[in-house]
């Protein structure tokens, strides 16, 4: 899975991080045969605040094997990081991952929550 993240002010001028351009790529494996007739259609994000048993965001095919979301997903403060899962038409789960994060600016101790903050640390779907 590819994300980036962007930094925005808010209209209290606080700041908040989202992430941006995601997109979620399967790659044939040897040893899992072909899987050309796979089509994600579902991301769904655990851990947001304003959606406690996950929020669905719907993927767009951009390409053979690539697919990716149109949405700007706003990360809340004060946990340690996200659970992602990608779902098939079908409504099966094919895909997994647990994104921490942390202050990108600073890199330092966030005062609001008491926590060491580092950076985004991206992991792979499996």
């Amino acid at each position: 899975m590819n994300v980036h993240s962007s930094f925005f002010t808010d209209q209290d001028a606080k700041s908040q991080f989202y992430l941006t351009d995601i997109s979620v790529d399967h790659t044939d494996d040897a040893a899992n045969g072909d899987h050309s007739s796979l089509d994600m259609t579902e991301l769904v994000i655990f851990g947001l605040t304003d959606a406690p048993d996950g929020k669905s965001f719907p993927l767009v095919k951009a390409s053979r094997g690539q697919w990716k979301v149109e949405a700007s997903i706003e990360l809340p403060k004060c946990v340690k990081g996200i659970e992602i899962i990608t779902r098939s038409k079908e409504g099966w789960d094919v895909g997994f991952t647990h994104l921490d994060y942390f202050n990108l600016q600073t890199g330092a101790i966030d005062s609001e929550c008491g926590k060491n903050t580092g950076g985004l640390t991206p992991m792979h779907l499996y």
